[in-house]
């Protein structure tokens, strides 16, 4: 994501104008610095949304393609048995 100078604000600046910064990450988001060094983003809530939807989608194609190496390595006869976690550190 770029961001512009215009998306960002100090500490400062977000405890005295408070309302217009919301107001502009209503918009779009809105990176707050302290001592010069962005420290979070201030983002309107369909776009959070949108973030954490596209999170869990990759997720999911993470865990299915992990079953997927999984079933491969069954079939090729490469998997391990351990009762527990602590037998495969061994």
């Amino acid at each position: 994501m770029k961001i512009s100078l215009s998306q960002i604000r100090s500490v400062s600046e977000l405890q005295r104008h408070y309302r217009k910064v919301v107001q502009e990450a209503k918009k779009a988001p809105v990176v707050i610095t302290s001592n010069n060094k962005p420290e979070v983003a201030i983002v309107n809530i369909e776009y959070l949304d949108k973030l954490e939807k596209i999170r869990r989608d990759w997720e999911i194609a993470d865990t299915l393609d992990a079953i997927k190496v999984a079933n491969e390595a069954e079939r090729n006869g490469e998997l391990i048995q351990a009762d527990s976690v602590l037998e495969l550190l061994n």
